[in-house]
């Protein structure tokens, strides 16, 4: 990435969203309005420079924030709730007055919980970039449940296994994600849909890493892109699950090409 692009700043906001007090970060361009929401477990510092040479490449504004009890947002003690969640996201876009045209890049869970941001604030979407995200079709298949729920076991077990006084606020936040109620969960995002007319780019890992489950995750991606003839998908060839650390260049064409789709003809 070019350096030149680290020498852009970053505003920082502290906003109060409703029941908590959420961490922005914004690099103010023209026209569209990119968010950036990281896979779980990780807060805004995940994307490294990619916001800054993302802004320099699009001319677009880009915001990214620490999801609740991650990096500089508040705890919060309350059950984990994806629509809360995304109602959080939405408010701090609405007081930034950052809440139009928006282009909404996720990976992982991130990719999962931006189609949920998409089906809250459908007039506000112009287009959507999936890398490697979640999906309801993955999460909520009968042969999928038993291998997912174990990793989450094991997830959980990690963290309980640190000894309480050396938690941070990160133990807390990722626990909160990880013990979330996935019946609630599936049930929310049962209804989550893309806006018609929003074109959208769906990017899977092209390296297998989910083992016995690696068939379904592709599978589920393939049809979500296919669900739409505003959705297209990209195989990241030569990567792995963290498509935006391993080639961040092809996470950056695909959001070029999503705001092309995404203007006026």
């Amino acid at each position: 990435m070019p350096d030149e692009a680290l020498t852009i700043d970053r505003e920082e906001h502290q906003l109060d969203v409703g029941d908590v007090s959420l961490h922005f970060y914004t690099i103010r361009g023209a026209d569209f309005v990119t968010l950036l929401e990281p896979g779980d477990g990780s807060d805004a510092g995940y994307w490294g420079s990619f916001p800054e040479v993302l802004n320099a490449r699009t001319g677009a504004s880009v915001v990214l924030y620490d999801r609740a009890g991650f990096g500089n947002s508040e705890r919060v003690n309350t059950p984990h709730d994806m629509l809360q969640e995304a109602m959080w996201a939405l408010e701090g876009l609405s007081q930034l007055g950052l809440d139009r045209r928006l282009i909404l890049v996720g990976h992982s869970y991130g990719g999962w919980l931006v189609q949920l941001i998409a089906s809250e604030s459908s007039d506000a979407v112009a287009g959507l970039v999936l890398i490697d995200p979640g999906t309801t079709e993955y999460f909520g298949a009968s042969e999928v449940a038993p291998h997912f729920q174990k990793r989450r076991a094991e997830a959980i077990q990690r963290i309980l296994e640190v000894p309480r006084e050396e938690w941070t606020n990160w133990h807390h936040a990722f626990l909160r994600e990880l013990e979330a109620d996935w019946g609630k969960r599936l049930s929310t995002m049962a209804r989550a849909n893309i806006p018609d007319g929003v074109p959208y780019c769906v990017i899977t890992a092209g390296i297998p890493w989910l083992e016995e489950t690696s068939e379904q995750w592709r599978a589920a991606h393939e049809h979500l892109a296919g669900s739409s003839p505003n959705g297209r998908l990209i195989v990241s060839e030569r990567t792995g699950h963290m498509i935006p650390n391993e080639d961040p260049e092809l996470v950056l064409q695909a959001v070029e090409a999503t705001i092309e789709r995404a203007k006026p003809n």
